[in-house]
């Protein structure tokens, strides 16, 4: 049976609110994983260094208190760190250094919710830092596909055995789905790197059970 190296960018993100139209990327965490890849299985053969990281966000977008309260990220402490835009270059520059001793394999960006949050609020925030492009910046992640872990939870999850929120429907939120497929709550729920590594585990988790 064939198999071949992939590496995993696990990325999330947090902001500071929900709309990915008016909100900025407060933080980011990036989990890099080397995996063996075996037709369904996946194996992690070596987890790379982390990227975690905070900015100020835009001009005048300012933390929400319930933003400030999910995250524990204050107003305060948000409004003392880097320009967005110098984040958004750091989390790219080292891929690149942790990547490189690998030119050959191919990159894999995996999210939760991805699709409808994370990366359309670090497009707007790459749009908007004086210097950093969209295009280029994502170019420069060398990616040959990105996959969205929560449309595969709802698609082949157990629905008997999830969390069901206040109106009796599964809850499809990352902690509740941690919960279910690794048997233990997520530590650091809300937290950029945290957030991160619970979707490599998952996927990881997954990939054995099948």
């Amino acid at each position: 049976m064939t198999t071949k190296q992939l590496i995993l960018i696990s990325v999330d993100i947090e902001a500071t609110g929900l709309s990915k139209f008016k909100d900025t990327t407060v933080e980011i965490g990036l989990d890099i994983l080397l995996v063996d890849v075996t037709a369904d299985t996946v194996t992690m053969c070596n987890r790379l260094e982390p990227f975690n990281g905070y900015a100020c966000g835009r001009d005048n977008v300012c933390m929400s208190a319930v933003a400030a309260r999910i995250t524990g990220l204050s107003a305060e402490f948000v409004s003392k760190q880097q320009p967005v835009g110098r984040l958004l270059t750091d989390c790219v520059n080292h891929v690149d250094r942790v990547c490189e001793p690998f030119p050959e394999v191919e990159r894999c960006l995996i999210h939760y919710n991805g699709f409808q949050y994370d990366v359309p609020m670090l497009v707007a925030d790459c749009e908007s830092a004086e210097g950093v492009g969209a295009v280029s910046l994502f170019r420069r992640l060398k990616l040959e596909k990105t996959v969205d872990v929560l449309v595969l939870a709802k698609a082949h999850m157990d629905r008997t055995t999830l969390k069901r929120n206040v109106s009796g429907h599964c809850s499809y939120k990352l902690g509740d789905v941690y919960m279910d497929v690794m048997g233990k709550s997520l530590e650091g729920a809300h937290g950029a790197l945290a957030d991160a590594k619970a979707v490599s585990d998952i996927v990881l988790q997954c990939s054995k059970l099948n």
